[in-house]
Formats: structure tokens, sequence, C-alpha cells
């Protein structure tokens, strides 16, 4: 049964980490959609929301290899020929981040999925200002970590974390109702059928020996 769920895991992260791609892809390329911020970035970052997705509901390891799959695809779609420190920091590490939602144990599970975007949001947020001081503080105009934190990354990353957070609200219920009946539901149904299973066969077992007594 654990190898069951665990399949049903793998499958709906390579679907998310696929609309995560998708996502990225509409984002890039689609006029009207394709609004960057302040010398890079896009306003529209909505594909982070199915990475945080995969580290919420399947686990932080499925969260950081989903991370670390969209980022080298993320990576490859883009076209740049960068270090090895700049697709770490620019790619890798950014996307792997978005899945250690996880680790927020949900009390409340609509607050806690609010608290795994707005964790996998700031994580991001910082590498990649983070990278833009060390890697690229040739390109920064002013002061280094202005120009880095606020000016560079601080507005798209802010409008993306927003509609992350409209679009996961608005969705919540009808995800979370899925992600039971895929992982929950199932381990209950079935732990409930062996149950059921053990008490039958207990019972013929009784109704065997009495029916032996009596002969």
């Amino acid at each position: 049964m654990k190898k069951q769920i665990e399949l049903r895991k793998l499958i709906f992260s390579s679907s998310l980490v696929a609309l995560a791609i998708v996502l990225e892809v509409l984002t890039d390329f689609v006029p009207g959609l394709n609004i960057n911020g302040y010398n890079g970035g896009n306003y529209f970052g909505l594909s982070m929301l199915p990475i945080i997705l995969v580290g919420f509901s399947c686990g932080w390891y499925y969260g950081l290899f989903g991370g670390l799959i969209f980022g080298v695809i993320n990576w490859a779609i883009s076209g740049h020929d960068y270090t090895a420190w700049s697709w770490a920091l620019d790619y890798i590490i950014p996307a792997m981040v978005l899945g250690l939602g996880f680790f927020l144990k949900p009390k409340n599970k609509i607050i806690s999925f609010i608290g795994a975007i707005l964790l996998g949001s700031f994580l991001r947020y910082v590498v990649l200002s983070i990278s833009g001081v060390t890697i690229w503080a040739a390109y920064a105009e002013g002061n280094l970590w202005f120009y880095s934190f606020v000016l560079y990354n601080g507005p798209y990353m802010l409008t993306s974390t927003v509609l992350c957070l409209v679009v996961g609200v608005s969705i919540w219920y009808p995800y979370n109702s899925l992600t039971r009946k895929l992982f929950y539901d199932y381990t209950t149904s079935n732990t409930l059928e062996g149950q059921n299973s053990s008490s039958s066969i207990q019972e013929n077992t009784s109704t065997d020996e009495n029916n032996q007594n009596n002969l």
C-alpha cells in the first residue's frame, strides 16, 4: 500500500512539474503575459505555484526534486549560457526552495498552505537577490544591495507572490479534496478493507471451530 501511495505521489508531482513548465513557457513567450520587471524577471511568475504544491502535498523530497527538474528545464528553455554559479543561483536553487513548504505542519491546512507560498516565494527571492549581489554585481546601478533586493528582484517577485496567493487560495478547496482522495482517503479505505478482511477471517475461523465442536 505504501508503494502505491508513493507511485501516486510520483505521478501527481510529475504532472505538476509539467504544468509549471507549461506556465513558464506561456509567461515567457505569449504577448501580454511576458511582461518583465526592471531589467528582467517576469511579473506573472505563476509557474512557482505548482512546485510549491508538489512540496506541500507530496513531501519535501518530491518538492526539491521537482524543483530541480523544473530549474534545469527552465534554464534550457531560456537558452542562456551562464557560468556554473549562475546556473545554480539563478535557476536550480531558486526552483528547489519552492518545494520546502512541507515543513509547515498543517494545523490549519489553508493557513499552512498560504505560509508555504510565502515561504517558498521568500526563499526564491533571497537566493535570486544573493545572485544579484555576487554574480551580477558588475551590472548593478547605484547601491548594489538596493539594486538587487529592491529594484531588480523586488517588484516581479512581489507580483508573482501575490498572483500565486490569489490563484492558490481560489483553487485550494477542490485541490485539497483531490489530494485527500488520492493520498489519504485511499490509505484509510485500504486500511478499513484490511481490517474488515481480518475480521471476516476471524469470524469464519470461529464459526468453523464452533461447527467442529458441535460435531
